[in-house]
């Protein structure tokens, strides 16, 4: 029989079972159990079973997937590690779930394949080729592609979602919650955000079925991000303030899951003016530092984040966000990330006199891949953003009209792929272009539909932080 309880009725149950453990066909859940309980009852399993030299139930008793659904990622590598590494390697499910935690934790690439080899030799071990072990070995690939996805690659995961969605009888939901977020982060990063959402849609009983809240937060996260990108606000701000109480009320205000949440509806209600709670949130989720989740949202931890401090004056923070946040962008090879560094640099004369090389690289990629692949499209677009903004400050004629070409190509570029969102940053920096080549009168024209557009989307910053944008609506207002 099975039945759900709450921690302390269950581990009641527990203690009452003899050496042999609980009757075979019996199954117990447990409710009402936050991150800490979880975390504390099996270190207090592990070390009362080293203690009694039973190193084997020691190792037996560790449900480091458990810990993983509540965001406990540290911890679950630092009980693994107090087991002896004999009696880990021949446990899969310590390995997946250290697997697991590792590459949620950004952790060296090396020390990732590592985990994973051990994994498949440890599964190469098992007589059984189908049932749990064909869903460990599935589940493995997973977690090897979403390794890529951290590291802002996103080509061949939708096979890897493919085989899981293929074995949804027998998958853990965590395992299936997990690549429909796969497929919904492919789907915003090949510009198919309504296509984004309906994978989380199919996603919501197997969210329902984890025992934590890591893989709902992200899905929030994902659904609000492709609502935003389609100017959809409202419906941006329910995901993520969804996403930011969930992970609140489960795991607590420092939690990883809360830090993580909290650069999304961080970043749109600084667009919204609300700079004060975006400021707040922006500085819980840089507490995470390179284990602060996928690029989008180590963006505008250090970007956004960097800007707010730019904006109040303080700009020594803001070049230490800015620099933190390039650090970590060349330590894990994240392009994406040190192209928007280099842009809110240059955005606020923060830029270091010697250029990064290799800069055209997203470019030419972008233009040469055969599907659109919006990692190298958005770093190609930062790019491009930076170059016409340098060309800006330059004070040659042409600069200014070769800043208007290349603006006005961006925005026809942007605008081909539907994306509402970008389409109004491109469109400001056109505007911005148009007023050093042709002046305020027809620069304020453009201005016009895009100041509207933000008005009736109560976006503030977007205009706010263009310098012309300002200039330009009060040159109107006055005349």
């Amino acid at each position: 029989m099975s039945w759900t309880t709450t921690v302390e009725e269950a581990l009641l149950y527990e203690d009452g079972f003899d050496e042999a453990g609980p009757r075979r066909g019996c199954v117990w859940r447990v409710s009402d159990i936050t991150a800490e309980r979880l975390l504390a009852h099996f270190h207090r399993k592990i070390l009362s079973g080293l203690a009694a030299g039973d190193e084997e139930r020691a190792a037996d008793l560790v449900d480091g997937l458990a810990l993983i659904e509540h965001s406990q990622l540290a911890s679950v590598l630092g009980l693994i590690d107090k087991l002896p590494a004999t009696l880990v390697a021949g446990r899969p499910h310590l390995l997946i779930a250290a697997a697991w935690a590792h590459v949620l934790l950004h952790h060296d690439r090396v020390v990732i394949d590592q985990t994973l080899d051990a994994l498949n030799e440890s599964l190469a071990a098992l007589p059984d080729e189908e049932g749990p072990t064909a869903d460990l070995r599935v589940e493995a690939a997973l977690v090897k592609g979403i390794a890529d996805l951290f590291g802002d690659r996103i080509d061949g995961l939708l096979d890897l979602v493919s085989d899981c969605v293929a074995r949804q009888k027998t998958l853990r939901p965590f395992a299936l919650a997990a690549a429909a977020n796969v497929a919904s982060y492919e789907a915003i990063h090949r510009f198919e955000f309504d296509a984004a959402q309906r994978w989380q849609e199919w996603a919501e009983p197997f969210h329902a079925r984890t025992t934590g809240p890591f893989s709902v937060v992200y899905g929030y996260c994902f659904s609000g991000i492709a609502a935003l990108e389609m100017f959809r606000v409202d419906e941006a701000e329910r995901y993520f303030r969804r996403a930011h109480e969930l992970a609140r009320r489960t795991g607590g205000l420092r939690s990883y899951s809360t830090r993580v949440a909290s650069a999304m509806l961080g970043d749109l209600l600084y667009e919204q003016g609300y700079v004060d709670e975006a400021e707040r949130l922006l500085d819980e989720s840089h507490q995470l530092g390179s284990e602060g989740g996928v690029v989008d949202f180590m963006l505008v931890t250090y970007g956004t984040g960097s800007r707010i401090k730019a904006t109040r004056g303080d700009r020594a923070a803001a070049s230490r966000r800015l620099a933190e946040g390039a650090e970590i962008a060349a330590a894990l090879s994240l392009s994406r990330l040190t192209a928007r560094i280099e842009n809110e640099r240059t955005r606020w004369g923060l830029r270091p006199t010697a250029r990064p090389t290799g800069r055209k690289e997203a470019a030419a990629a972008a233009a040469e891949s055969s599907a659109v692949n919006g990692i190298l499209e958005m770093t190609a677009e930062l790019d491009e953003d930076t170059a016409i903004r340098t060309l800006l400050t330059e004070t040659a004629p042409h600069s200014a009209i070769e800043a208007l070409e290349r603006s006005s190509a961006l925005a026809a570029r942007v605008q081909s792929h539907r994306r509402p969102r970008a389409a109004l940053r491109a469109g400001l920096l056109e505007v911005t272009a148009r007023l050093a080549v042709y002046g305020e009168e027809d620069a304020a024209a453009a201005l016009v539909p895009l100041a509207a557009r933000c008005a009736q989307l109560g976006l503030i910053r977007p205009l706010c932080d263009e310098g012309a944008s300002r200039r330009l609506l009060a040159w109107a207002i006055l005349d």
